[in-house]
């Protein structure tokens, strides 16, 4: 049986934990029969700790095992409250996604969106918790929502998010991203599944137009770490495309250096420019 010293002491790591993103060990203690609810002396839980430490993985795993996402602290402050503070941006939208009440605490998640300028992450389309993947590089993307460069945003439906390349030296090279994190076909909802083939086909109108595409190329990989989120490259193939940059070869054209790449202004203006010719 555990002494009054050593409860303290298991739970004062068990917080050190929090804090530091060390979920390995903070899961093992779980196991063994800690609450996933403790709180330490200010009223602060675990998953407020993790949370306001920027600690996703953490705050995953405790969102997993039923941790109390609206615990708040004796200050009246809860998770979403303290990652809006911070900038958190992929973790609200992880406690959002879990459900986490907007309006409960003090102040509120509602009020530190509207003290910090942050109301556009809780205007984002409502999703269930497995569908946000915290540190997946779409989904923290599609988190900032109305605070993305146009170039991100090309396009934005309940299901898809558009955006031009980040790194890519072919100006118009777009990436179509379902809202949700998936990371195969089969996994989309239905109603994204429909929405795909009328988006490529007016996304490749509007390159035709505008950037003097001949057609696109269409690729589906999602292999590299960090990328797995289900994400469509649409590229365009321009009249006097070389030989060697021609199907498969098109890829030297991604991964570009920050010397070659398409400049951020230009593509805002491309961006801009195709989303008006979608409309």
């Amino acid at each position: 049986m555990l002494t009054p010293d050593d409860h303290d002491r298991i739970t004062a790591l068990a917080q050190e934990f929090a804090r530091q993103g060390r979920t390995d060990d903070l899961r093992e203690f779980i196991e063994h029969g800690l609450s996933p609810d403790l709180l330490d002396h200010d009223g602060n839980s675990l998953l407020m700790l993790a949370a306001y430490h920027g600690q996703a993985e953490t705050v995953d795993l405790l969102i997993g095992l039923g941790a109390d996402v609206d615990a708040a602290n004796q200050r009246g402050q809860t998770p979403i409250a303290g990652t809006l503070f911070k900038g958190e941006d992929a973790i609200t939208a992880a406690l959002l996604a879990a459900g986490a009440d907007l309006d409960a605490g003090t102040p509120s998640a509602r009020a530190a969106a509207a003290m910090f300028g942050r109301e556009h992450l809780l205007a984002l389309p409502a999703r269930p918790a497995e569908a946000v993947v915290a540190g997946c590089f779409a989904c923290d993307n599609t988190a900032r929502g109305e605070a993305l460069p146009i170039r991100e945003r090309i396009v934005v439906t309940e299901h898809w998010r558009v955006a031009h390349a980040f790194d890519a030296s072919l100006p118009g090279w777009l990436i179509v991203a379902p809202m949700r994190h998936v990371a195969a076909l089969d996994d989309l909802p239905p109603a994204a599944a429909d929405e795909l083939g009328g988006m490529l086909h007016r996304l490749t109108a509007a390159l035709r137009h505008e950037v003097g595409a001949v057609k696109t190329y269409v690729m589906l990989f999602a292999e590299a770490e960090g990328f797995e989120h289900l994400h469509i490259h649409l590229v365009p193939r321009m009249p006097q495309q070389p030989a060697d940059a021609m199907g498969p070869k098109v890829f030297r054209h991604l991964g570009a250096s920050e010397a070659d790449r398409v400049p951020a202004d230009e593509m805002d203006r491309l961006a801009t420019v195709l989303a008006n010719a979608y409309r």
